[in-house]
């Protein structure tokens, strides 16, 4: 900062704090459409692959720093069958815990809820701009997930597990519980005579 009186300094540190904020919103919106591009030509956005997958290099023909630039889609790994027999008996209708335990997989039941949601990608597309943003540790909207409609989907991009039928499937179970949920939080608190004695098997 230049020498200045304080109030001036005050001036001029606010104004600096403006365009780094400036700054910042910018340089995440270029990062974003990069991610979106990435998507549409058919490659990952980032992150790890999902189970049942690994990552595999692309070089893109581009050189950057004297060095090629490569990207990444997807390749079935050891786990894929595994992944993808349990994803079809879900979507045919079979619980969760029945199926870990049948097929004795080597994960646990929430990372089977995150593979649900993720049935699109199981199904050989490409899928970006799933999940809300986090704010101070909480889901913005208060959910994890944002409205289909947001979703940036590129089909057919990878080798696919389960058809797009039994992807829909599971995410009209998932979409149905989530419903379901909804109602559950929206109902009035209330005391019951016969709550702790009265039990539903």
């Amino acid at each position: 900062l230049p020498d200045a009186d304080p109030i001036t300094s005050a001036v001029i540190i606010g104004v600096m704090q403006v365009f780094d904020e400036l700054h910042s919103l910018m340089s995440r919106e270029k990062g974003l459409a990069g991610m979106a591009e990435n998507v549409r030509q058919g490659y990952r956005a980032g992150g790890r692959a999902p189970r049942g997958y690994r990552l595999k290099p692309v070089p893109t023909g581009t050189i950057r720093d004297g060095k090629e630039v490569l990207k990444s889609v997807l390749e079935l790994d050891d786990q894929a069958p595994l992944v993808g027999e349990f994803l079809k008996q879900r979507a045919a209708g079979m619980p969760r815990r029945r199926l870990h335990q049948l097929l004795q997989l080597p994960w646990p039941e929430t990372t089977s809820i995150g593979m649900e949601h993720n049935a699109l990608v199981y199904a050989g597309h490409t899928v970006w701009n799933m999940g809300n943003e986090r704010i101070e540790g909480r889901y913005k909207g208060g959910v994890k997930y944002r409205p289909r409609e947001e979703w940036v989907i590129q089909r057919h991009t990878h080798p696919a597990l389960i058809s797009d039928e039994q992807a829909e499937a599971l995410l009209r179970q998932l979409e149905s519980l989530q419903a379901r949920k909804g109602r559950e939080t929206r109902r009035t608190p209330a005391k019951y005579l016969l709550t702790g004695l009265l039990k539903t098997p």
